[in-house]
């Protein structure tokens, strides 16, 4: 399940992962299976610019934390954000 990508940035990352899972509830636990190479720190990093930017909701506190994605997450990232390995393929 896990993937390495150097160059996504921390949107590109959470745009991956929705649309390689199909779950609405997630804890970081479960996003640090699709990268085992990130570090606790960056995933952390990841799940709060989502929050900030409103495509995740987090609910608890610390490691506890249990993140929902929002309805709008699909339309909003796939209108703002690339991934692919061909930077010429439209999306």
């Amino acid at each position: 399940m896990g993937t390495q990508r150097d160059d996504f940035t921390e949107m590109e990352r959470l745009n991956y992962f929705f649309d390689q899972i199909d779950i609405v509830d997630f804890t970081r636990k479960d996003y640090l299976k699709m990268y085992p190479k990130i570090s606790t720190a960056t995933a952390t990093r990841d799940l709060r610019k989502g929050v900030e930017e409103g495509i995740i909701t987090r609910k608890g506190n610390e490691r506890l934390s249990q993140y929902q994605k929002n309805k709008y997450l699909t339309i909003h990232l796939a209108s703002t954000f690339k991934y692919s390995k061909n930077e010429n393929s439209d999306i």
